[in-house]
């Protein structure tokens, strides 16, 4: 029986090295206030984690819907995620506009893993 199918290794790849990409941009730039950098500051962690259990688990983590153990690392990148927006300093800058944000956005990258499964589309469950 195969692990992984061209799917999944694409997926794996894709979501390497997006990952790879984005963790090296904003370690190059900073936090910044713009939004797209806390975006790819916040999603390159989990895309990089995603790439590599996806690369580990093959089609156990399919990519058109949301698995059980997608879940897991996605909860996996999310916490990987917060520590780099740790390490770049973004809880420690005071700045008015991210008040507000510097909680929403490490909770939102947490929560979004444990929605139910009709939020991604899946009738069936995850």
């Amino acid at each position: 029986m195969k692990r992984h199918t061209p799917e999944s290794i694409t997926g794996a790849t894709i979501l390497f090295g997006c990952g790879i990409g984005l963790v090296t941009l904003t370690r190059l730039w900073g936090i910044r206030s713009n939004p797209m950098f806390l975006l790819a500051a916040g999603f390159g962690p989990i895309a990089l984690v995603l790439g590599v259990g996806m690369a580990i688990h093959g089609r156990a983590m399919p990519v058109d819907r949301v698995t059980m153990l997608a879940r897991i690392w996605g909860i996996a990148g999310s916490i990987v995620s917060v520590v780099n927006l740790q390490l770049m300093g973004y809880f420690a800058t005071p700045n008015a506009e991210r008040t507000f944000a510097r909680f929403v956005i490490p909770l939102a990258l947490l929560v979004a893993w444990l929605l139910p499964a009709r939020f991604y589309g899946d009738r069936e469950g995850a």
